[in-house]
Parts: C-alpha cells; structure tokens; sequence
C-alpha cells in the first residue's frame, strides 16, 4: 500500500490578530464557537484560557449573522389539520416513515400510517421495503368502505 502525505499550497486563517496573538472579541467569539459575549468576557476576565489576548478597543457589540440566522424559528407544526372532508374516503392524509435502525421480528423496516379526514379512522401497516406499500392500502381500503 502507497502512503503520500499531501501538504497544502496555502493556508487559511481562521481569525486574524497581531503578531502577539491579539484578537478582536468578534474573532474569539468566532473561535470559541460563537459563544455569548458575556461568557467570552468572563473567560477572559477569569483568565481561563491561555493566550487569549483582547483588543480592548475592538467593539464588543458586534453583529454575527451565523448567530442570527442559527436562531431563526421555524413555525411549529399545527396539532390539527385544517384539511376537513364531509365524506366517508374523500380525503385521506398518509405518511410512510423508515427505515427503522432495527428490523421487527418479522423482518419490517418501514411503516405506513392511512388516515381517513371525515372519520379519523387510521390504519397502520408494517413493511419491509417502501415497494411493499400496496398491501398496507389494500387493508386500508377494505375497513374504510365498511364506513
């Protein structure tokens, strides 16, 4: 076996500072992980790390748009579904969900939910592959026609 070490052409910095290690509290924010700037501080303060050196007229309110934006919500996922039907297998919502990390005893890896809107009735099935799906619906269609 051939083992090459490949050294490359140019580096990149992740913060810039002076030659003495001095950095900006933006940079070490960046560096530490984008930790609040009243836990850098105190890191600092405290002496907890070794060679963090500060510039002490660099702002310490500065704008990090990786914050923002790892902060930005997402609206939550309605409980109830405003999909309504007045009839017995007009709408029917499914969801197939899998693999699973563990097959079931009889070998299923995936499962499948058929939820009829009028009635609410719903209908599992197990699978063990997203092919097998037909089955599942067949049982479904038999006990929602009984309706």
């Amino acid at each position: 076996m051939d083992i090459s070490v490949i050294i490359p052409s140019t580096q990149v910095a992740v913060a810039q500072g002076d030659m003495d290690g001095t950095k900006s509290w933006e940079d070490w924010h960046q560096i530490m992980g984008h930790i609040n700037q009243g836990a850098l501080e105190q890191l600092f303060n405290k002496n907890m790390v070794n060679g963090m050196k500060v510039d002490r007229d660099s702002p310490c309110n500065y704008f990090c748009e990786a914050c923002v934006q790892a902060k930005h919500q997402i609206a939550s996922y309605p409980q109830e579904s405003k999909s309504k039907s007045n009839s017995v297998g007009n709408l029917t919502v499914t969801d197939v969900w899998g693999p699973t990390g563990t097959q079931s005893l009889q070998g299923n890896s995936y499962f499948v939910t058929f939820t009829n809107m009028c009635s609410c009735l719903t209908i599992a099935g197990f699978m063990k592959s997203t092919k097998d799906i037909f089955k599942p619906y067949k049982a479904y269609d038999v006990k929602y026609t009984r309706l």
